[in-house]
C-alpha cells in the first residue's frame, strides 16, 4: 500500500501529534480543524476505513481525515451503498484492462482496494 500520501498530511508537522488520539473534547476538535484544512483528508479517511475494516467502536481510535471514530464508525453503514457504487466503477475499469495503479489514480483510492474489489469478485464469482 502506498502511504505516500501521509508526508503532505498537516498531522505530520503537528507541533502535538497527541491531538488526533485524545479521548475526544477541545483536542479532538482541534484535530479535526486541522484535518479541514488538510489536503490528504479523503485519503487519511479512506486508510482508517480501511484499517479499521468492520471493527465495531471499541477497535476504532483518533481522528483520521477529520473523522472521529464514533462518526467512521456510525457512517460505515450509511457508506455501504457509496462503496458499491465505488466497487463497480473499480471493477468496470478492470475489464478495460487498466493496470490496478490507474485505475486507484482514477477512482482516488489505494491500489490495495483495487486489488480487494477484485478478489471480492472473484471470491463472490467461486461460491455461485
Amino acid at each position: 500500500m502506498n502511504l505516500d500520501w501521509m508526508a503532505s498530511a498537516l498531522c505530520a508537522t503537528a507541533p502535538d501529534p497527541d491531538l488526533w488520539f485524545s479521548n475526544g473534547g477541545f483536542a479532538g476538535d482541534k484535530a479535526k480543524k486541522i484535518c479541514r484544512r488538510c489536503p490528504v483528508r479523503t485519503q487519511c479517511e479512506e486508510y482508517a476505513r480501511e484499517l479499521e475494516g468492520t471493527a465495531c467502536i471499541v477497535y476504532r481510535h483518533g481522528v483520521w481525515g477529520g473523522t472521529s471514530a464514533y462518526t467512521r464508525s456510525r457512517t460505515r453503514a450509511r457508506g455501504a451503498a457509496r462503496f458499491a457504487d465505488r466497487t463497480a466503477k473499480i471493477l468496470r475499469l478492470a475489464e478495460t484492462g487498466l493496470p490496478p495503479e490507474e485505475i486507484a489514480s482514477l477512482v482516488g483510492v489505494t491500489t490495495r482496494t483495487v486489488f480487494r474489489a477484485k478478489r471480492t469478485q472473484r471470491e463472490k464469482a467461486v461460491a455461485a
